[in-house]
Order: structure tokens, then C-alpha cells, then sequence
């Protein structure tokens, strides 16, 4: 395309990806619009969604219901004019959340904006009012640099494309006389058409969007501060279908993920993101040439329950949230952003390296700021606005999430056979460890070793090379630094993985008689 600004992974190797390229597609025009309805359900009384719909562009809540400005809470004063309200909404960040799949992407306000008005117009376009629809989409203009996280901007702000009509409106019909000099007069009839235009469609949704990241900014507080006690295997949100298609009433979703997409949650939390659920987003970031790339990372692997986003949009977000100049970089008010391992290696997949028949882990890591003190200081590193960066569980780095309180020690525990919650119709996919789709062999963790390498022909990777603090030398060094700070958590974690002393005897006696007792 003309003017199409490329994008690179951010974590993985200069050798390997030194020209392997990424497009943001959301809103672009050859995205996949036709997006199908999670099928997830309504939350319960675990969550804060539970009891919240919106009819008639207005919030009900418990019974209540109230519009933008007759709350008792603070609200920000609503914009009037197409420009202010498209500012406000780019600072703003939503979660495209993929249930199908289990993976999400983390895109702007304006990006998102897009993406519902196109997946609204593909879907007038073929639904049973399609004879009335009047637009073209050959006739839309799109930006002049394509594929990168602000491209939005510009389609939206485009004086042509905001002017094209999708359906007649009402019109007046009205009559008009004029009188000769003869005293005659003349009646004619004339016809005032009006439009529903590009427009008027954008202000709808944005008038949604503006509800939705209200009531955000009500249930999660500064921070996050009001969701401390929910558990984060709870994601709740809204589908993208019901905004797409102007469905009212509509109502909240919730998916529930497994321990290794527990890792960002407080972050999405914190930024007070907004969820959308669906199924069929497509690759929102994706390689230009992905035949160039290593095959376990030319796509975001699926059923891993990662998250992406534009290195642009995470710079705004610590600009504004954290600290970029901090050793670990904190990307918001109290999470840090770990680089794990070698950034700018090769796959271990290429060339000759050692583990020539594996995949690298190349998910970035999300800590707690309060318990930074135990990761190993880091290079200072620079950003490139065109990158991406996939965020979650690492094999290397021992560390998980659980649902509240702070991450524990060790490997994430394996996900249930069956969804944890009391769910009646859960329509939860496939979890993470009976996947056989993803990315092609990368562990999730060593405890899934067995188990991967039943589901999947391909091998698990190997720890990254001892020359820098990565695998179980940094490991070993974080674990040192914790053990020695006194942290109650690690310590109770350390003595329910050690093995019980009636267990232990039990399997000494059964070999010392012959028993075929597996360590």
C-alpha cells in the first residue's frame, strides 16, 4: 500500500527479525470485519459487570439507570466537537480479546473506533436493509501511511470520507407558490434529502465507547485500586458484535483465563482498558513477509493467552503512567516491564545455534514494582516506534500469577480440565495446555512438558546460553535475592512444593520393595 509503515516484533533477535516486518491492521481496510460473538457468559456476582446493561445509549446498573453527567460519582466533561471527542478517545486503550483463539491485542482509542465503524458498514452491507444502503467503500479514503497504530486518526479525520452517506433519511417535502404579475399563482414541490453519514456513525459509536470507558474509570478506580480483590482470571467486557451491529440491549461478557494470562491483567487494569470479545479478529499485528520469520513467531501464537501492542502505544502509556527511563521501565504507576533474556537474539531455531530444533520464548514480562528489587538490572534498551510487544507467561522465568495477591514462585499450575468457575454454559475453547495450535512447540512451562509433547510434534525449547542472567542462573539469582528478603509468600510457596514426609516414605518403601513408583 502507499505509504504502508511497517512493524517489527520488539524482543526477538536483529538476526532474525532484522527484516521481518509487522502491520497493525486494525481499522485498515483489508482487516477481517465479519467478527462472530464470543459465546462466553454473563459475569456472576464474582464480578463487577454483573448487573450492568445498556439500553438506548444509557447505562442500567442494579435496577438504576443513568446517562453520561447524572451520576453522584466524578465525570469527565463530555466533548462537544468531532475533533476534542476524537483526542480524547486516542488516549483511551481497549482490549481486542480473541475467545477462540485466547489471545488478545491492546490497541488506541481511535483504532478501535475504526474498527467497530468499518465492521458496522460490512455488516449493513449485507444484512436484510441492504437495498436501502447507499455506501461504497471504494469511495473511502484511507491514510496516507497505512498500518500503524495512529493511521486511524486520519481516515476519521478525513473531510470526504466523514460526508459519504450509508442510508437516506427522512427528508421534508415541503411546497412553494409564487404569484405572477397576472395574480396567477404557480405551486411547486420541493424536496429537502438528508443522509445518515460516515459522521453520524462515528459519533454513535464513540458516544458507546465514551459510556463503556466511564463506567471503567467508575468500577476500577485510580490504578486499579477498586479491582485489588477480584480475581484476575476473570476478563469482562462487552461484545463487539452487539456494538457493531447496534444491538439493544446489550450486555457484559466474561472469559476466564488460566494462570499464564494472569501476567497482564493489572496492567489492562491500571490503564483502565476497556474489553471487547469476539471470535475471528484475525492477526490484528502481523508480518508483512511472515515466510521471512521463524514459524513459532511469524503470527501471535494462539491459545497461549498473550497480549500484543504497538511499541507506540506502550510508549504513550508509560509517557503518561510510568517511567520509561526507570531500570526495570515501568509502563505504569505499579507494574514494571521485564526484559527477559537476550533482546536482540535469534530464534534459537536459526542459524547454528544449539537449540537449532526449538523455539525461543520471547514473551515480555509484567512484575510488580514493590517486588522489583528481585529482577536483575538491564541495559538501557531503545524503543522502536514500529515494533510490537507480546506480553505473558515465560518458560524462563519462574514466576506466576495468581489471582489475587502477588505472583508466587515457580511454574503456573496447570490449566483445569474443566473452567474453574461455576459457570453454567461456560463456551470456554480449549485450554492452553490441550491446545495443539499455537506457536508451534513453545513451552509454557517445564510442569507442561509431558503433556505438550503428546499434543505437538514439536520440541520444547531449551534454556537461552548461560552468558547473560537468563534461565535458571537468573532464576537462581531472583530466587537468592527473594529467599533473602523475607517475603512470607515465597517461603509458604517453597514449603508446600516440598515433598511431605509420609509421602516421601511411602515411595522409599514401595522401591525398596520392588514397586514401579515414578519419582
Amino acid at each position: 500500500m502507499l505509504g504502508s509503515e511497517k512493524l517489527r516484533w520488539y524482543g526477538h533477535g536483529k538476526i532474525a527479525f532484522g527484516i521481518s516486518l509487522l502491520t497493525s491492521s486494525t481499522g485498515a481496510a483489508d482487516a477481517m470485519y465479519l467478527i462472530g460473538r464470543s459465546r462466553l457468559p454473563a459475569p456472576t456476582a464474582d464480578c463487577v459487570l454483573e448487573k450492568v446493561s445498556i439500553t438506548s445509549g444509557k447505562f442500567i446498573t442494579g435496577g438504576a439507570t443513568f446517562a453520561m453527567g447524572n451520576r453522584d460519582t466524578p465525570v469527565h466533561v463530555s466533548q462537544n466537537d468531532y475533533v476534542s471527542k476524537l483526542q480524547w478517545i486516542s488516549k483511551k486503550f481497549v482490549v481486542m480479546w480473541d475467545e477462540e483463539e485466547k489471545r488478545g491485542w491492546l490497541v488506541n482509542g481511535t483504532s478501535a473506533l475504526l474498527h467497530l465503524l468499518r465492521a458496522s458498514l460490512e455488516y449493513n452491507r449485507t444484512d436484510k436493509f441492504n437495498s436501502a444502503f447507499l455506501f461504497k467503500s471504494e469511495e473511502m479514503e484511507d491514510a496516507f501511511t497505512t498500518h500503524t497504530a495512529d493511521s486511524a486518526i486520519e481516515v476519521l479525520m478525513n473531510k470526504t470520507n466523514m460526508k459519504l452517506k450509508i442510508y437516506p433519511g427522512k427528508g421534508e417535502v415541503y411546497d412553494e407558490a409564487t404569484r405572477r404579475k397576472d395574480a396567477e399563482l404557480d405551486e411547486m414541490f420541493k424536496e429537502k434529502k438528508t443522509y445518515l453519514r460516515l459522521e453520524d456513525r462515528v459519533e454513535h459509536f464513540y458516544d458507546i465507547l465514551e459510556k463503556i470507558m466511564e463506567h471503567q474509570v467508575d468500577v476500577v478506580g485510580r490504578s486499579g485500586t477498586k479491582l485489588k480483590l477480584k480475581a484476575r482470571k476473570y476478563l469482562e467486557g462487552w461484545e463487539f458484535k452487539d456494538l457493531a451491529t447496534q444491538r439493544d440491549p446489550f450486555y457484559p461478557r466474561v472469559a476466564t483465563l488460566d494462570a499464564v494470562g494472569k501476567g497482564w491483567v493489572d496492567f489492562t487494569r491500571e490503564i483502565q482498558a476497556i474489553t471487547l470479545f469476539g471470535r475471528g479478529f484475525g492477526d490484528i499485528l502481523q508480518p508483512a513477509d511472515p515466510g521471512k520469520l521463524c514459524s513459532a513467531w511469524a503470527k501471535l501464537p494462539r491459545k497461549k493467552q498473550y497480549l500484543a501492542a504497538c511499541v507506540s502505544d506502550i510508549q504513550e502509556i508509560m509517557e503518561v503512567n510510568g517511567d520509561p527511563d526507570a531500570n526495570p521501565m515501568r509502563i505504569s504507576d505499579s507494574i514494571v516491564w521485564h526484559i527477559q533474556g537476550q533482546v536482540f537474539e535469534p530464534c534459537q531455531c536459526t542459524g547454528n545455534n544449539r537449540g537449532k530444533n526449538r523455539h525461543s520464548d520471547i514473551a515480555q514480562v509484567l512484575f510488580p514494582l514493590r517486588l522489583s528489587y528481585v529482577l536483575p538490572k538491564r541495559k538501557f534498551i531503545q524503543l522502536e516506534d514500529r515494533g510490537a510487544v507480546i506480553f505473558g507467561h515465560n518458560a524462563y522465568f519462574k514466576w506466576f500469577w495468581k489471582d489475587i495477591g502477588d505472583p508466587e514462585q515457580g511454574d503456573p499450575p496447570p490449566p483445569p480440565e474443566e473452567s474453574e468457575t461455576h459457570f453454567h454454559d461456560s463456551a470456554i475453547g480449549p485450554s492452553v495446555g490441550s491446545s495443539t495450535e499455537g506457536s508451534g512447540g513453545l513451552a509454557g512451562s517445564n510442569s507442561h512438558q509431558q503433556s505438550s509433547e503428546r499434543l505437538t510434534d514439536k520440541p520444547l525449547p531449551d534454556p537461552p546460553p548461560s552468558d547473560s542472567a537468563t534461565g535458571d542462573e537468573e532464576d537462581s539469582e531472583i530466587a537468592n535475592r527473594h529467599e533473602g528478603s523475607g517475603s512470607s509468600d515465597v517461603r509458604q510457596a517453597h514449603r508446600r512444593n516440598r515433598p511431605k514426609p509420609l509421602i516421601s516414605y511411602v515411595l522409599r518403601t514401595l522401591r525398596r520393595h520392588g514397586g514401579n513408583v515414578g519419582e
